[in-house]
């Protein structure tokens, strides 16, 4: 599948290029795909800046963190940089083809290979924050149903027939770079991730550092960005989808949001209410995302007694040693980790995971690879268990008379 996907774009691309008037840019898209009205306007618009800055090798007209709820549906003029290659609808010049990349073209996985240094070197792709096509095909070579449901199912598309981008040299590098730091320093930084829900907020915009991910394998890094991505709905993987320089542009909870790693060289121009350094989030603290209970919910979690149990005992024989049965329904009820740091002791953080013995705190016994003294939330509703046990997980178990 990755192989013939290389050669059909190799084809392609050689053919539009190599043949006689050949045009100076070729737009790749996919047979699937469904294009806004003003899909060749946007890149039209883009393209002087494709010319005037040679930090920019491609313009997207897809974002994948363009979901209906990360976008501004009202401004369809936004567009960004980014280091990260956007494959789905894209258009490069023929200079960059014919010069550099048509002698080395992939066997496989074009798109990786285009996202490695020695193609990419230092350079970024301009994308809109509100996508100009997507896919209609739910199931292909890399992607099923349910990826299809979590990624692309609601990405945003653009209605705006005819959308002025404005003054589009406002993306050459150092400008954008300027603009950025502007916004950065007009907000003071987050300093309680209960901001990014107040109702009350006035603000129009949020200013949020993370711990910068650790320089580590591929599985390792994700699995720390995981909450993140979870908290906010981006893209779970490695490397970082839209990012520029470290820092991840979006709309969340209808506000303007500005993610910035610890380790940004826009993360200096951050600073609190006070003044002082900004406050910088443990990746690990975005798992503590609060839940929203209906009236139903919060009639039955007052009917729960959370109850801890001891290392290995199913919350079957935890709630029974109190007179009391196990709610399977109340397990999402507790399944936070304010529920558990009120009864047990996370001195180990507290973040997410998946199995039947969740939620739960890995006990003092364990190994150290094991981190005891994490306490763990679960993430995979189709896991919660009454029954379920492990020698070194104690349950906090939704425990209910009758």
């Amino acid at each position: 599948g990755a192989d013939n996907i290389a050669r059909h774009y190799k084809f392609t691309l050689t053919k539009m290029f190599e043949e006689e008037n050949a045009p100076e840019y070729g737009v790749l898209v996919e047979d699937d795909m469904v294009f806004s009205k003003d899909f060749f306007d946007f890149f039209r618009q883009l393209v002087p800046v494709l010319e005037a800055d040679p930090t920019v090798w491609c313009i997207s007209s897809w974002n994948d963190n363009g979901k209906a709820e990360l976008v501004d549906p009202t401004d369809s003029g936004d567009v960004y940089r980014t280091s990260f290659f956007l494959g789905l609808g894209w258009l490069l010049k023929k200079q960059l083809f014919k010069q550099e990349l048509a002698a080395k073209w992939p066997m496989s996985h074009w798109d990786h290979w285009m996202r490695e240094d020695a193609q990419r070197k230092g350079r970024e792709c301009l994308f809109p924050e509100i996508p100009r096509n997507h896919n209609k095909g739910i199931v292909g070579v890399h992607s099923d149903e349910a990826m299809f449901n979590k990624y692309f199912r609601d990405i945003a598309f653009n209605t705006d027939s005819s959308p002025a981008l404005g003054d589009v040299h406002r993306l050459v590098r150092a400008r954008y770079n300027q603009d950025l730091q502007s916004l950065i320093e007009s907000q003071p930084a987050v300093n309680d991730l209960m901001e990014l829900t107040d109702p009350n907020s006035s603000s129009a915009l949020n200013i949020v550092l993370y711990q910068a991910l650790p320089k580590a394998d591929t599985l390792q890094m994700e699995a720390v960005w995981l909450p993140i991505a979870n908290y906010f709905g981006l893209w779970h993987s490695i490397p970082l989808r839209g990012d520029h320089d470290g820092v991840l542009v979006f709309v969340y909870n209808r506000r303007k949001t500005v993610l910035i790693a610890s380790d940004s060289v826009f993360a200096q121009h951050a600073h609190s209410a006070a003044g002082k350094p900004p406050r910088v989030f443990n990746p690990r603290e975005f798992g503590h995302k609060p839940v929203v209970l209906t009236a139903a919910d919060k009639k039955r979690r007052a009917e729960l007694t959370p109850t801890a149990g001891q290392a290995g005992e199913p919350c079957t024989a935890v709630c029974s040693a109190k007179g009391m049965k196990c709610d399977h329904g109340g397990l999402a009820l507790v399944n936070n980790c304010k529920d558990l740091s009120s009864k047990m002791d996370c001195t180990n953080g507290c973040s997410e995971s998946m199995g039947p013995d969740q939620p739960a705190r890995i006990s003092d016994a364990a190994p150290t690879d094991k981190r005891p003294g994490t306490c763990l939330v679960n993430m995979d509703v189709k896991m919660f268990s009454c029954e379920g046990k492990w020698e070194f997980a104690q349950r906090l178990c939704p425990c209910i008379r009758g």
